[in-house]
């Protein structure tokens, strides 16, 4: 079998869904496998359209889009989508095709060092020179462009290596590992302030607003009485707005902020994520709370009965 239909075969095993791109000499063999099963492809009148279009599947799904084009033009039309879909962390794979390996270092039609052209603005990029790597090549891309921060990676296919043999496949995709709870110290300090709080303000990372962590920290608001009822939820991204409010004695209430990931300073960032449990599939520019942390701090927060008293504010950056 080709390493062109590898290829597909790899992108529809770790389901991916849509492929986006503009046909070209140097990857036809993947578009002309295509033509037998794999993913949805959506022709393009332009490279950056197909690299945008595949970041947004990225970030409304959760599962990479793919760019597919050709040599030369057809990769470096990529950049400003790439850079894009890394700086945002909307996860995409480019797969670019390139002059044949003979021609590598020759000054011969669209020949070029793509690696070294995309790597400023991926996450990773990797080029191929032998035909039994295909599959872990691509593979790989996917796996990158999913560990968080998400973002963009790219492989690059000369076209010998898409129109020669391989026996080599992926057998069984294996995901991107959750990141683990925070230690147990950590946990037990932050329910402790939490416990003894009596106008909290939890400031959590902006990845809080995917499905998983937003229903958690839902669960652990609900939980403490902190929403429902007269317990309004805002949101902000300015710790002196928060500080304010506090020496104001305002209402209690749960301020959401979005912190980069560094937690000493905040950044501007989207609108206040929403914690009525639906969705919300945007990403922003924060580490992720683990949702094993969110869960683990639910089940300790849950079992207290402790009244509040005081009123510190909680960062939640490390957890």
């Amino acid at each position: 079998m080709r390493s062109a239909q590898r290829v597909v075969e790899t992108l529809a095993a770790y389901g991916v869904q849509y492929i986006f791109g503009v046909p070209g000499a140097k990857i036809d063999s993947v578009y002309d496998a295509l033509v037998d099963g794999g993913p949805e492809l959506v022709v393009c009148r332009h490279e950056q359209n197909a690299a945008f279009m595949a970041a947004a599947v990225g970030r409304l799904t959760g599962t990479p889009g793919v760019a597919l084009v050709t040599s030369g033009p057809g990769t470096t039309n990529l950049a400003t989508g790439l850079i894009t879909a890394t700086t945002e962390q909307d996860p995409m794979v480019a797969i670019c095709g390139a002059v044949q390996r003979s021609d590598r270092l020759k000054r011969t039609h669209q020949s070029m060092d793509a690696v070294a052209a995309l790597r400023p603005f991926t996450k990773y990029t990797g080029e191929v020179n032998d035909p039994d790597n295909v599959p872990e090549a691509v593979a790989n891309a996917i796996r990158s462009a999913l560990t968080q921060p998400h973002g963009a990676a790219a492989v690059v296919l000369p076209a010998d290596v898409l129109a020669a043999p391989t026996s080599a496949a992926i057998i069984e995709p294996k995901p991107v590992p959750t990141l683990g709870p925070a230690p147990a110290d950590r946990i037990a300090q932050a329910v402790e302030l939490i416990r003894s709080a009596k106008r909290p303000a939890l400031l959590v990372g902006i990845r809080v607003g995917e499905q998983a962590p937003c229903a958690a920290l839902r669960e652990l608001l609900e939980g403490r009485g902190f929403i429902g009822g007269e317990h309004p939820v805002g949101g902000s991204n300015h710790s002196g707005q928060i500080e304010a409010q506090h020496r104001a004695g305002e209402q209690p209430r749960i301020e959401l902020g979005g912190f980069d990931a560094g937690g000493s300073k905040p950044r501007r960032q989207r609108p206040p994520r929403r914690f009525d449990g639906r969705p919300a599939g945007e990403r922003g520019h924060a580490a992720a709370p683990c949702a094993a942390s969110w869960a683990a701090w639910c089940s300790v927060v849950r079992a207290s009965t402790s009244s509040p008293s005081a009123s510190p504010a909680i960062t939640c950056g490390s957890l």
